[in-house]
């Protein structure tokens, strides 16, 4: 979690998996983000290749099972 860090990240190659949580939503949400779609708790919710980003005080875990080539545009 960044307390004054907004993050704002693309995947160029392969996938990520991306879990946030906050204690406003108060629940945990699992994203795969890769070049041609993003999932939201295993549902494609967009065809194509897209940015995720997420505000400061969320909690953010990141895995990439496969590897992959992304950059995360980190706003402080």
């Amino acid at each position: 979690m960044h307390t004054k860090q907004k993050d704002n990240m693309i995947v160029h190659r392969g996938y990520r998996i991306i879990e946030l949580y906050s204690k406003r939503h108060g629940k945990k949400e699992t994203f795969e983000l890769s070049n041609n779609f993003v999932k939201l708790n295993g549902k494609i919710i967009y065809n194509g290749p897209a940015i995720l980003s997420w505000p400061p005080l969320v909690f953010h875990r990141i895995t990439s099972p496969k590897g992959s080539v992304s950059t995360n545009y980190a706003y402080h």
